[in-house]
């Protein structure tokens, strides 16, 4: 595993790299539940100017128990000079108090030429507690603020040119765009900087494309797909990916973690609908509604 530079602006020693399996962070079991699709997350102005790029719904399993699901969406500008997404993540927690919600909404700006980052917002909320994170990028730096429970913490860590990728717990748009944008430029292999939120660190990961497979897709169907392999020499994630590069499976074995695409539904129809008119059709979005 390979890290650029990471340091507080306390000027505290960096912190050791953070494992790839820390984003697949374990939590607490929820009993099983039937499979649904995800509301639709509060609306965000002036997205009726954008162009819908891919929506989709995210169901997420840990061995037998259903965790939750994750919406997103991804809008181009006229130009695709830049790209918008909002992804709603929620789960239901069974602990020794019975079922609590967990609730994380996250905004991320990235440039369309290499996708490199511009701007990434989340906020996260469980048991009444708020966590809020933000990055910010300029001259060679992310950096990174987070808030808790009314004290706050700022960070900067360098980071390289040329493609970056975050990924963020329980984000799984964030795999999709990496993933995707590596099927899309056809290589077999390579070598990729992404930064994990977590820990404030930049590191490579490798991706490897692997053969065509035939998997239950959505809606029970069976789909052929695309396995890329996602692995920092600690962790393994197996994806599989539809023609149009739109994440259909992910599998963590190690976890026991499964990450499933739900059939397009209400809410991609209507994040559809909402976008700008006379766009392409969006990947993985239902017909809009007359």
């Amino acid at each position: 595993m390979n890290a650029h530079a990471s340091y507080r602006r306390a000027g505290r020693s960096p912190r050791l790299l953070l494992p790839f399996a820390l984003l697949l962070a374990a939590l607490p079991p929820v009993p099983p539940a039937r499979s649904q699709v995800a509301t639709t997350p509060p609306d965000a102005g002036g997205l009726e100017r954008l162009a819908l790029a891919r929506t989709g719904t995210f169901e997420v399993w840990q061995d037998t128990t259903r965790l939750g699901t994750e919406f997103y969406r991804v809008y181009s500008t006229p130009k695709g000079d830049s790209l918008l997404a909002i992804s709603t993540v929620r789960y239901e927690l069974r602990g020794q108090d019975g079922l609590t919600a967990y609730e994380k909404w996250t905004l991320g700006i990235t440039r369309g030429l290499d996708a490199f980052p511009l701007l990434f917002q989340s906020r996260e909320g469980i048991g009444g507690r708020q966590r809020v994170l933000n990055l910010n990028f300029r001259e060679g730096n992310a950096i990174i603020f987070r808030e808790s429970e009314g004290s706050g913490q700022a960070n900067v860590v360098g980071v390289p040119p040329g493609r970056l990728y975050i990924l963020d717990p329980n984000v799984y748009e964030h795999i999709e765009a990496l993933v995707s944008d590596f099927c899309e430029r056809g290589l077999a292999t390579r070598l990729q900087n992404v930064i994990m939120t977590p820990r404030d660190t930049v590191l490579q990961v490798r991706l490897t494309r692997g053969p065509q497979e035939t998997i239950e897709g959505p809606g029970r169907g069976k789909r052929k797909a695309t396995r890329v392999d996602v692995f920092d020499d600690l962790t393994l994630i197996k994806t599989w990916l539809d023609e149009q590069g739109l994440l259909l499976r992910l599998e963590a074995p190690a976890q026991k973690l499964r990450v499933l695409r739900l059939p397009p539904g209400k809410a991609e129809a209507e994040a559809a609908a909402g976008a700008a008119k006379g766009s392409a059709p969006a990947k993985g979005a239902a017909p809009p509604r007359p």
